[in-house]
Order: C-alpha cells, then sequence, then structure tokens
C-alpha cells in the first residue's frame, strides 16, 4: 500500500510518502524481504505503520473468529463428548474431587475469615 516496485531494479521499492529507495534485500524474485519497509513507517511514519499493524491484528482476529476458533470449539466438544464417562457419586474419584474441593474450600474460608478479623 505504501511502496511501489521499482521496475528497473527488482531489489528495490520506492516508498509512495518520501520517494525514498529502499532494499527489498535480495534481487531474486523469490526472495525479497518487507523488514526494511516495515522499518521506514516505523520510523518515518509512525501513524501509517500503527494502522497497518492494527489492519493486520484485525485481519488475524477475523480469521481466528470466523474460521479456526469454531472449527476447534467443535473439535473439542466432540472430543469431550466422545470421551466423557459419567461416574456415579460414590466412585472413588468423585469422593476424592468432592474432598479436595471441600478442603480448598475450608483453607480458603479460614485465610478470608482471618482477613477479615485483622481489619476489626
Amino acid at each position: 500500500m505504501y511502496f511501489t516496485n521499482v521496475e528497473t531494479d527488482p531489489s528495490k521499492a520506492q516508498c509512495k510518502e518520501c520517494n525514498k529507495l529502499l532494499s527489498l534485500g535480495s534481487e531474486k524474485p523469490k526472495i525479497p524481504t518487507v523488514s526494511g519497509l516495515k522499518g521506514h513507517l516505523a520510523s518515518c511514519y509512525k501513524e501509517l505503520h500503527d494502522m497497518d499493524l492494527m489492519r493486520a491484528i484485525s485481519k488475524s482476529f477475523m480469521t481466528l473468529m470466523t474460521q479456526e476458533l469454531p472449527n476447534f470449539i467443535q473439535m473439542s466438544l466432540t472430543s469431550m463428548a466422545e470421551s466423557r464417562m459419567i461416574r456415579p457419586e460414590d466412585h472413588i474419584s468423585v469422593q476424592r474431587i468432592d474432598k479436595c474441593i471441600m478442603e480448598l474450600i475450608i483453607v480458603d474460608m479460614m485465610q478470608l475469615l482471618k482477613v477479615m478479623a485483622s481489619k476489626d
């Protein structure tokens, strides 16, 4: 958006704002890099650089939200539903988990009561 290719030198790009020639790192057409161009925007045109960065972040976020995340959630839910084992309340694992949760609540409540008592 902010640069044009130099027809006479494929290893260069020209800034549309200041007409400065910048290196693309290589004369070979498939190896050019844009890090120098990004650096030029960041140092000379911070607002343009920030807008470009926000545009890229927005595009990545939208791709994630519309394609990757729904697929991941669907796969996760399907996997959980397929592998879920329902155990009765009197199962030893359920009892152990309940005991741990109760101990956690009791310890945290004691800490909370100590803090409340120290404030009075």
